[in-house]
């Protein structure tokens, strides 16, 4: 869908450090998706597609300002949208893949089937999930936890044929 940075059936991950600049950039990446706008995100070109964006930090509100200035700063507008663009915040409803269990183990959640029907009814080819701490419960520190949690994300990339893009830090 865009060069070297979204692919369909893959999951990519836009890392840096706190306040880095991750969550407005993925904004002018749904931009570039849903508008046809690679200049955004400097691509060379894009594949529009419909884009979900979940955001686990920021009430609905800060989405829409951040995604707003986005659009005025780039000169684009809602008539600019060639194609759907989903947002949810997590700060009300927070959305986990991956779960402990009665016995505390790391399973996937019925979220996960969800979120893949959605996709796939709603024809989107991107899903943004930011930042991947807060979507599980598994130790970062732990490598089979974080396994089950990367299998449950590379599951929704695979079935729902979409790119999915995690935000994460570089400290975890």
């Amino acid at each position: 869908i865009i060069p070297g940075m979204a692919a369909r059936t893959f999951v990519t991950g836009l890392i840096a450090p706190s306040g880095a600049g991750k969550t407005q950039f993925l904004a002018q990446l749904i931009i570039a998706a849903s508008a046809n706008r690679p200049d955004t995100i400097g691509a060379p070109s894009v594949t529009p597609s419909a884009v979900w964006c979940w955001n686990q930090e920021d009430d609905l509100i800060e989405l829409q300002r951040r995604i707003g200035a986005s659009f005025v700063h780039f000169g684009a507008t809602h008539d600019h949208l060639a194609h759907a663009v989903y947002l949810d915040s997590g700060v009300d409803r927070p959305l986990i893949v991956a779960a402990r269990d009665a016995q505390g183990r790391i399973r996937e959640t019925k979220n996960v089937a969800r979120i893949i029907e959605h996709m796939k009814a709603k024809g989107i080819g991107i899903l943004i999930i930011d930042p991947l701490v807060e979507f599980h419960e598994a130790n970062e520190n732990d490598n089979v936890e974080m396994n089950i949690v990367g299998r449950a994300i590379r599951r929704i990339a695979k079935e729902a044929n979409a790119a999915v893009i995690i935000g994460h830090h570089t400290r975890k």
